[in-house]
């Protein structure tokens, strides 16, 4: 598998090359082959260069579609157990979303218009996933002399338990949300930055602050609602 780095350039440039077809002006063509240059890709430079002729050489483009598309979804397939590189990935995927929402889709030929709902498919499943933040007030081996209370959670096992609908619930009517992991219970809380942070809790927090879902929180834990009341 390419380098994390790797995966990420393909995406950006994968972005400016789409830019190119929509924005005929030349200004993202020449970016895109800069970076394919400063990354040794004679052949994609080449393409590139091509395509500074106005609406001329957009085809010859599609042609890096399928290494594009394993980039993608290479991309995809680490980003879902690595919180950090998640958060790498983020901006420039949402980026390439919003460059393939102007591509237009019919006028492409049959084989790169399966590429492209597949790119957009592996795209639209990581950017629904929810983005974990982790905050040095809580964070496992988290800055000395920061006040809070510690998590027992690497930050990839917070990211996962986050995205795990069978263990973490929506509060309705709130924006936090309360997971339970091996007998533990954790609550998520909105960072302000469209992501989370997490810190560990209490079945009396739970059932004080969260009583719309105490009790399928004391179900997970297979205990009774009054002794989720009673827990520290």
């Amino acid at each position: 598998m390419p380098s994390k780095r790797d995966l990420i350039l393909d995406i950006v440039q994968f972005s400016l090359d789409l830019a190119g077809i929509v924005d005929p002006t030349g200004t993202t063509d020449a970016a895109s082959g800069l970076m394919s240059l400063a990354r040794g890709r004679w052949l994609d430079a080449a393409i590139s260069g091509v395509s500074l002729l106005p609406y001329i050489g957009d085809l010859a483009k599609l042609g890096k579609l399928p290494r594009y598309a394993k980039s993608i979804a290479d991309a995809v397939a680490l980003a879902v157990k690595d919180c950090r590189f998640a958060n790498e990935l983020r901006p420039a995927a949402q980026r390439l979303k919003d460059a393939l929402d102007k591509v237009p889709l019919h006028s492409l030929p049959a084989g790169a218009q399966v590429h492209i709902r597949r790119i957009k498919s592996d795209l639209d499943d990581f950017l629904r996933r929810r983005a974990y933040h982790p905050n040095p007030k809580h964070e496992l081996g988290g800055a000395r002399g920061v006040k809070g209370t510690r998590l027992d959670l690497t930050a990839d096992e917070a990211y996962e338990l986050l995205n795990d609908s069978r263990r973490c619930l929506e509060v309705p009517g709130a924006k936090q949300l309360v997971a339970v992991s091996k007998g533990k219970i954790y609550v998520f809380q909105p960072d302000g930055v469209g992501g989370f942070h997490a810190y560990p809790s209490s079945g009396k927090e739970i059932a004080d602050k969260y009583s719309t879902i105490a009790p399928k929180v004391a179900i997970m834990l297979n205990v009774s609602f009054k002794r989720l009341s009673r827990m520290e």
